[in-house]
């Protein structure tokens, strides 16, 4: 058995069932062993980037370790954006890198990188293989790690490496990786918790992504506290949007209503939360974090006490030790301001009874809500795609929304798509991207055909960069710069690959064929033009700044424009 044989076994015998990647020169013996065997499949992506999407969107969904593949040098480059995505957001992904014949290292030949500096800053562990005996103790001490600590690892291996004679490697039951065990805050800790409680009146509760797995915890606690419950955008689809309890997100794209119960509150409880933007804090009010990580306590906003442990362990603990609540009345105030924001959100809609063309952005997720299954899972890319997801899908607590909570990069939603298709294949896998981002890497669509991956894509085509155009207009008074570009034809572009494309201009026509398209069964490309002028309401007051930007900006686009026009400059 060679080191690239013993690899692939110990990876199956994880339950690994699919590795993304592409082949070439020095990680070619990974490829041939993975051909050899019938327990995981190569899944063989147009590009590496994607293919590492792929792995962290499988890793977000079920928890598990998930595998890309890379070769030397360029193919291991293009692995960076996947595997930084998996990194910020804590999950396992293992990349198996290539690396040139270990005589031929450090001289500058063809492909000779760096590839341990490469990869340190994307990564919580990075090592090469320098013979078979080392091969064998590092791949099970990455696969701790990634699954351990939850980030993106990688091993680059040199082409002699790989071929050499494989070394005895212990087998390690899958218990030692995926640990059964709970971390619980001490008793001390607790109460001290809980009359930190009692001496408040009005809480709200932040929860995080951290809550997965503790919403009959989370819930109980908000109970006893008669607390309205605030999501990050991590955090979404944890709960049903109908609770009596949730009020809303926090931030840019959360809700007024979310807001509001954070920013008028008297005690904050945060619950698996790393909510990065101190804006949306309370400037005095106290805080109780809750988290796993003691280097997340505190990270972004001072606080006044922490309990360490799982969400589901120090959720339990505090609603035992707390006393229930009567008095509704700061949680009634927060559920009418969500009602409100609701009623306010619609008007942005748009009429749903009439044709409307082009469609607004808010109609088009309403409409999907409206046909989307009951467990849907939503891969949504990092334009202003994820704002109208965040704000107008309406998530029932068995949908998954899947995105790129930290790193927020363009076009992860088409690996994440295919990884999320593969590790749940019976359910219904709806990406929802703009024209900009899905037309970086449009090959890996025809992944999904070649695997016949029955996900829709559903692109929100306004020809436009809209969240980078709102960011210079808002943020900056600046003109529209690069922001524009010309249209492309994705449902033919569909066809092209095998796939089922749709035109969509108006919305008569998408009530038509979003159900077909949500039902054919095969990959497909929904191309809906949507409304350029159609602007996400806002979560938080308009600023003066925020104003005259806004202002000088649109001047500055008409003194342009006339500029273009007149032939000059």
């Amino acid at each position: 058995m060679r080191v690239a044989d013993q690899i692939v076994q110990v990876l199956a015998d994880l339950g690994v069932k699919h590795i993304f990647g592409i082949p070439g020169g020095q990680v070619d013996p990974v490829f041939d062993a993975i051909n050899k065997q019938d327990r995981i499949k190569l899944i063989l992506m147009r590009h590496e980037e994607i293919g590492a999407f792929a792995a962290s969107g499988h890793a977000k969904l079920t928890g598990e370790l998930a595998v890309c593949v890379g070769c030397q040098g360029p193919g291991a480059i293009h692995l960076i954006n996947g595997l930084y995505d998996a990194t910020v957001d804590r999950v396992p992904v293992l990349a198996i890198t290539g690396q040139i014949e270990r005589a031929q290292e450090n001289i500058l030949g063809a492909q000779d990188i760096n590839q341990l500096a490469l990869f340190e800053c994307c990564t919580i562990y990075n090592r090469e293989a320098r013979n078979a005996e080392n091969a064998a103790e590092l791949l099970p001490a990455a696969i701790k790690m990634a699954i351990g600590r939850r980030g993106a690892v990688n091993i680059s291996y040199p082409c002699d490496v790989l071929q050499s004679k494989a070394a005895p490697i212990a087998t390690t039951p899958t218990s030692v990786y995926y640990a059964d065990y709970e971390v619980s805050p001490s008793a001390e800790a607790v109460q001290d918790a809980a009359e930190l409680i009692a001496s408040h009146q009005k809480i709200t509760i932040l929860y995080g992504g951290g809550c997965r797995g503790a919403e009959a915890e989370l819930l109980e606690l908000a109970g006893k506290l008669q607390a309205p419950l605030v999501h990050t955008t991590r955090s979404k689809d944890i709960l049903d949007n109908a609770n009596d309890h949730y009020v809303g997100g926090i931030g840019l794209m959360g809700s007024t209503s979310g807001n509001h119960s954070i920013m008028h509150c008297d005690l904050l409880i945060m619950v698996g939360s790393n909510f990065a933007f101190k804006e949306y804090y309370p400037e005095r009010t106290p805080i109780l974090q809750i988290d796993l990580d003691p280097e997340i306590i505190g990270r972004h906003k001072p606080v006044s006490h922490a309990l360490i442990g799982h969400a589901k362990v120090a959720l339990k603990q505090l609603a035992q030790a707390v006393e229930p609540r009567e008095d509704t009345r700061f949680l009634a105030d927060m559920r009418k301001r969500h009602h409100a924001s609701m009623e306010a959100l619609q008007r942005y809609e748009g009429d749903l009874t009439k044709n409307e063309s082009p469609i607004t952005p808010q109609a088009l997720v309403h409409t999907i809500n409206l046909h989307a299954s009951e467990d849907a899972i939503f891969c949504i890319d990092a334009g202003l795609e994820i704002l109208w997801a965040n704000t107008y899908l309406k998530m029932n607590g068995k949908q998954r929304l899947i995105w790129s909570w930290h790193l927020g990069s363009l076009n992860c939603a088409a690996g994440y798509s295919i990884g999320c298709q593969l590790a749940e294949p019976e359910k219904q896998v709806i990406s929802l991207t703009g024209d900009g981002g899905f037309a970086m890497m449009l090959g890996d669509f025809a992944t999904a055909v070649r695997y016949q991956l029955p996900f829709t894509v559903i692109v929100f085509n306004n020809r436009l960069f809209q969240f980078v155009q709102l960011d210079e207009r808002v943020a900056q008074g600046y003109a529209d710069a690069g922001v524009h570009f010309d249209d492309i034809d994705f449902a033919k572009f569909a066809e092209a690959c095998g796939g089922v494309g749709y035109t969509v201009k108006d919305l008569s026509t998408l009530r038509q064929v979003l159900p077909e398209a949500l039902a054919n069964g095969v990959p497909t490309i929904l191309d809906v033009s949507v409304d350029p002028k159609s602007l996400p309401a806002t979560s938080a007051p308009v600023t003066p700044q925020e104003a005259y930007n806004y202002i000088r900006s649109g001047v500055l686009n008409v003194l342009h424009r006339h500029r273009d026009e007149s032939g000059r400059g």
